[in-house]
């Protein structure tokens, strides 16, 4: 884009020239932008080609990442799986270990009452003899 400042001093430059060199200058100005313009595409069509020719490449990426994306998924999915199992031995094992608290837990007590009958009785029996002794 021509500043307008330049484009003051071209004008006024024109204006002093005579109309058929005018004329040449102002159609040297017209081919000079439509230049500029068509560099410009030229310039913008090899960016695009530029990109166009990385596509391969770019898709060959996209293609490992995908392959790579499907292997973890695939790890993460056995890796879900042994800690499902994980949890389900865990929950089993708790089970077991309640059961045999309870089992623990009721033979302590059946020890605990035949213990506290056998003490009834040895009291039983110091008192009888004990009455006995002291009746004499």
């Amino acid at each position: 884009m021509v500043s307008d400042g330049l484009l003051e001093q071209v004008l006024y430059y024109l204006l002093s020239l005579p109309t058929c060199l005018y004329l040449c200058m102002i159609l040297l100005i017209v081919l000079l932008d439509e230049i500029r313009s068509e560099v410009n595409m030229i310039l913008q069509f090899r960016q695009w080609s530029l990109i166009i020719r990385c596509f391969p490449e770019l898709n060959d990426q996209i293609d490992s990442l995908n392959k790579e994306h499907k292997e973890l998924l695939k790890n993460l999915e056995y890796w879900k799986g042994q800690e499902r199992d994980h949890q389900e031995r865990i929950s089993e094992d708790s089970k077991e270990l309640e059961k045999m608290t309870n089992k623990q837990s009721l033979l302590l007590k059946k020890v605990c009452l035949e213990d506290c009958t056998e003490i009834k009785s040895l009291l039983k029996c110091f008192i009888c003899i004990s009455d006995g002794f002291f009746l004499k």
